[in-house]
């Protein structure tokens, strides 16, 4: 398995998300693979997702997954988090903690 920091996020379509428990696959279609890239996280807590409309102001996100489009990703400390657009708006930010990838 690739690491998580060597997948090409930039403008990757999450073509599909599945919960199993407190487990999550993501599956994404990124600008460079022609196949479906898989990513699993196990254990995820402190899941939170927002939409920001204007500086200073946002609104929680309740559509599952709650990004259609990844533009950027980080991870720190087992914390994950993924920004881009949600139906075509910018910015939604998708945030969780997980045990492993």
């Amino acid at each position: 398995m690739s690491e998580i920091n060597d997948i090409d996020f930039d403008g990757a379509k999450v073509t599909k998300a599945e919960r199993q428990g407190s487990d999550l696959t993501i599956m994404l279609k990124t600008l460079d693979n022609k196949e479906a890239t898989v990513v699993e996280f196990n254990s995820i807590s402190e899941e939170k997702a927002e939409l920001y409309k204007s500086k200073g102001e946002s609104e929680q996100i309740t559509k599952f997954p709650p990004l259609d489009v990844i533009e950027t990703f980080e991870e720190e400390d087992g914390k994950y988090r993924f920004s881009g657009y949600l139906n075509n708006e910018p910015w939604a930010v998708w945030e969780f903690k997980a045990n492993k990838y």
